[in-house]
């Protein structure tokens, strides 16, 4: 669809005189950064697990490591986004940091199966996440959405 858009500006601009052509090129050239970094965002949105690490990057671009060691508390909470409805999410609390996530990020679902995982084999304290937390994350593994 993007890319249709963007011909057709192109498209029209290349039909008309040189004021109306250069006004033309600006705004497709404007069209494509916005949809190109609202594109990138939804890419670098995301949550990974490698070995005991929860490494996790938001919109803008900026990253966190979370050691399972470190985790102090895990918190379940829902919210209301305007594009995805009722969403979500989880906070996991550090001694020193408080990083949140939720339901949109890519790797999310994978990322509730192993904090679930790692509590079950007692690398996580059990005491650092509520009976209503483990629902909720055992809600999110199995659910893509609420």
């Amino acid at each position: 669809m993007f890319v249709i858009i963007e011909a057709a500006l192109i498209g029209m601009s290349l039909n008309v005189g040189q004021r109306e052509a250069v006004l033309g090129i600006v705004i497709s050239v404007m069209f494509f950064v916005v949809c190109f970094a609202a594109e990138l965002t939804s890419l670098l949105f995301k949550v990974q697990v490698i070995d005991s690490i929860i490494s996790v990057r938001t919109r803008i671009g900026r990253c966190y490591r979370i050691h399972i060691s470190e985790i102090t508390k895990i918190v379940s909470e829902t919210g209301f986004d305007k594009e995805h409805g009722q969403i979500g999410g989880i906070t996991i609390k550090t001694a020193n940091r408080k990083v949140e996530m939720d339901q949109t990020m890519n790797g999310f679902q994978e990322m509730a199966g192993y904090i679930l995982e790692k509590l079950e084999s007692g690398e996580i304290n059990e005491a650092a996440v509520s009976v209503h937390c483990k629902k909720r994350l055992r809600k999110y593994l199995n659910d893509k959405k609420l």
